[in-house]
């Protein structure tokens, strides 16, 4: 039996699990498309996508702190710690900054 390849995704893309049958789990990505990835093929999830528009990295957390750089949406960001509403994160182009959480998905 075949079926057809959805999307390929990178690395440290994230997914949020719905459902696990056996050797195979039931994803969503934040565009809210579904599809089955086998689980050898899946590692806990460390990472977040911007789901805004445009966004901010900031030097602290909190929208006082300075501006680092900007960021479009769907950047994936590796967290590396959390403060209260806030996520401390690393984008693809090794730059930390700290971003809130209601702007990035999941």
């Amino acid at each position: 039996m075949q079926f057809e390849v959805l999307r390929v995704v990178s690395t440290g893309f994230p997914l949020l699990i719905l459902d696990q049958q056996e050797e195979w789990s039931q994803v969503e990505d934040f565009k809210y498309r579904k599809g089955w990835v086998a689980n050898k093929l899946l590692a806990e999830n460390s990472s977040v996508i911007l789901k805004i528009a445009k966004g901010n990295l900031r030097s602290g957390p909190s929208l006082n702190d300075s501006i680092v750089k900007e960021i479009n949406n769907g950047a994936i960001m590796q967290i590396e710690g959390e403060q209260g509403s806030w996520l401390k994160v690393i984008n693809l182009d090794g730059i930390t900054g700290w971003v809130h959480k209601w702007s990035v998905w999941p």
